[in-house]
């Protein structure tokens, strides 16, 4: 029974090999001739962007958002509570966000 069933059991098939065969995929893809444009360092995201828009955007606006975000997160703790630095890092994150949603409309 077991030599009827034998294509059927995973052990049996372990002991098949497949020699002489180099597994190479990128060869394949190699004489693939791929539509996106190849360039060093650019956006695909923000093409209309400059450079300088773009890097105002990330990292400005965005760090001082992120800033300001973890000053509110920290003024806020039971242990600290500072309401009135609290209440200005909150208002701070939220017009640094809104300045660099501002940029991004501008794409």
């Amino acid at each position: 029974m077991e030599e009827l069933l034998g294509f059927l059991l995973p052990w049996k098939l372990k002991t098949f090999a497949l020699t002489g065969v180099v597994f190479q995929p990128y060869e394949e893809l190699k004489k693939v001739d791929f539509d996106i444009p190849v360039t060093h360092q650019v956006s695909l995201a923000h093409q209309k962007y400059t450079d300088d828009c773009e890097a105002t955007i990330n990292d400005v606006e965005y760090s001082m958002s992120y800033v300001y975000h973890s000053l509110y997160s920290f003024f806020d703790r039971d242990n600290i509570a500072l309401k009135g630095l609290t209440k200005l890092s909150r208002n701070l994150m939220k017009e640094k966000r809104e300045h660099a949603e501002k940029l991004m409309e501008y794409q």
